[in-house]
């Protein structure tokens, strides 16, 4: 309908999930109801049901054979639910549809729209009724309609080059550099907040930013992409695993794509020899956040390093990891550079930020010294280690308080730890949050005790706000912590065969609780430290820095 909105990825949403579904006969996404009333609209496909109630989204993309076969919207002496009676006879010729997902039909709601003038006319109502049950008759209540997301994959490899018109079409191309860039998800965390930071800074210079996703997500940062650039494609959301080089090598034609990245993508990965192939001129490159020992003996750090010959620059973000690519997985010395993820220090700076935040979320007397731990509650952050850490160091300060900031797959478990050990008001666990610079403004220190990191946002953001970071000395956390700004402590586990191990060695517990009460207990050196933290950022660790680097290489 004219006063309706498609999202900008919807017809080729629906044209690709078409394309690579030939037994499907239309395509249709979840649908945004707007204006006078406000809903999501996700139902799954059930034929039994809509002979009783129109679950299906009006606006759809219709192969023509059907249209015609069926004889398209069937005019009668009144108003009434045509799209419904169209779908109908569609299910009554066994045709079935494929379900996208993401929410991209708006659907405009107003008290003088069609369906609600029909729906306040009895007469209307009743009339329309008799046609749809009539409809409903001879509906197929066997038909299957396929969903999306899937997450299998026979062969990766399988690719289609004969796409039609659709490989011919192309976006005219302006002077700016095109870059594609190609991630798991994007969701709340330190390896999106960069690829988002990155990609948004480089939009401001001047770069066509595109987005692809390929593990099926909610996707909840999505939002702060669409800042920025239209161009965002969940391939899992309209394609099957196994088409997805068929769609980004349309893809790169169409757009006319200048620069591939790849970042922490394993699909993305092993599309790369092809692209390369492909494309010969295209530059490609990737960052790589970490090495990962227990993961694909190396994780993406090996893979990366396994095709280095054939990509023009890696990006590490931190020396650590730079070293351990070159010295133990062979990647050239002369293709790889530490780009460090950096921090909005404009916007992660105490004098503008409010406080009282977490003490009100946590339900905490403001005179008692908050110690932050901000984290995906994932085993590599050794969530359960703060347990141990909060029973010695509550020992000394004894109106001390842990903040866990955060969700993720253990935190239920945890919730029940805490509970179990009575440390329900040492250990208070408030979720995931989008207000971190409040959060940081109301703790004294950042805890960090993970088995693994690159380099890891949350200090660069707490150093930004003056906030010392007690840390596990993993990964690059040495290139900004040091015992200046905080303190390192020494891993005594092995990080390849003691993920979720959760019994820790006493001695590295105490290292934590003595350097956290020794901040809390010293004044003076904790003014110096906060104070160093806030210039360390400033000078070397900026979001501007980080994009000036990535655009000059």
């Amino acid at each position: 309908d004219a006063d309706d909105l498609i999202s900008e990825q919807y017809l080729e949403y629906c044209y690709w999930g078409l394309y690579f579904n030939k037994d499907a006969d239309w395509a249709y996404t979840w649908s945004v109801g707007f204006q006078n009333n406000m809903y999501l609209w996700k139902k799954p496909f059930n034929a039994e049901e809509i002979k009783q109630n129109n679950t299906l989204v009006l606006t759809s993309a219709i192969r023509k054979s059907l249209w015609e076969q069926v004889g398209g919207f069937k005019k009668e002496e009144i108003a009434y639910n045509e799209d419904w009676r169209f779908w109908l006879d569609c299910l009554s010729l066994s045709k079935k549809p494929v379900c996208l997902a993401g929410y991209h039909f708006w659907y405009r709601r107003t008290d003088e729209g069609m369906l609600n003038t029909l729906k306040n006319d009895d007469i209307r109502v009743y009339l329309s009724d008799r046609i749809t049950e009539n409809a409903a008759k001879t509906v197929d209540k066997n038909v299957r309609a396929k969903h999306y997301p899937i997450n299998s994959c026979d062969n990766l490899y399988s690719f289609n080059d004969n796409t039609e018109w659709a490989l011919e079409y192309t976006v005219e191309k302006n002077n700016n550099i095109r870059m594609l860039w190609i991630v798991p998800w994007v969701v709340m965390g330190g390896a999106d907040k960069f690829n988002i930071d990155a990609a948004k800074g480089l939009s401001e210079r001047g770069y066509d930013i595109s987005i692809m996703t390929t593990i099926p997500s909610d996707n909840e940062w999505l939002y702060k992409c669409k800042e920025f650039t239209d161009e965002i494609f969940c391939l899992p959301d309209f394609i099957d695993e196994t088409n997805y080089l068929s769609f980004v090598d349309y893809y790169i034609k169409s757009r006319q794509i200048d620069i591939l990245m790849v970042t922490n993508s394993t699909v993305g990965y092993y599309m790369v020899p092809y692209i390369r192939q492909k494309y010969p001129k295209m530059v490609i490159v990737d960052y790589v956040h970490m090495e990962e020992w227990y993961w694909k003996a190396g994780g993406h750090a090996r893979t990366s390093s396994r095709l280095s010959d054939i990509t023009d620059m890696t990006f590490v973000c931190n020396s650590a990891t730079e070293r351990v690519m070159i010295d133990q997985l062979g990647h050239p010395a002369e293709s790889i550079n530490t780009l460090h993820i950096g921090v909005d220090s404009d916007t992660f700076y105490k004098d503008i930020v409010e406080e009282g935040f977490l003490y009100r979320l946590a339900q905490l007397d403001e005179n008692r010294p908050i110690v932050l731990f901000p984290c995906r509650i994932h085993p590599q952050k050794r969530p359960f280690m703060v347990i141990d850490i909060a029973k010695k160091a509550s020992r000394i300060v004894p109106n001390i308080a842990f903040v866990v900031v955060g969700d993720g797959p253990q935190l239920e478990e945890l919730k029940q730890t805490i509970k179990k050990n009575g440390l329900e008001h040492t250990i208070i666990c408030i979720g995931a949050t989008d207000r971190m610079a409040e959060c940081y403004k109301d703790a004294k220190l950042t805890l960090i005790c993970s088995l693994k990191e690159g380099l890891a946002l949350t200090a660069y953001e707490s150093c930004s706000m003056g906030v010392p970071v007690i840390s596990s000395d993993v990964g690059g956390q040495g290139d900004l912590i040091d015992w200046e700004v905080g303190a390192l402590i020494s891993l005594c586990q092995d990080e390849e065969t003691s993920l979720d191990c959760r019994e820790y060695n006493e001695s590295e517990v105490d290292e934590y609780a003595k350097a956290i009460c020794d901040y809390l207990q010293d004044d003076k050196r904790y003014k110096s430290a906060a104070k160093k933290c806030r210039e360390r950022i400033v000078n070397d660790f900026s979001v501007n820095r980080m994009v000036e680097k990535l655009d000059n290489n």
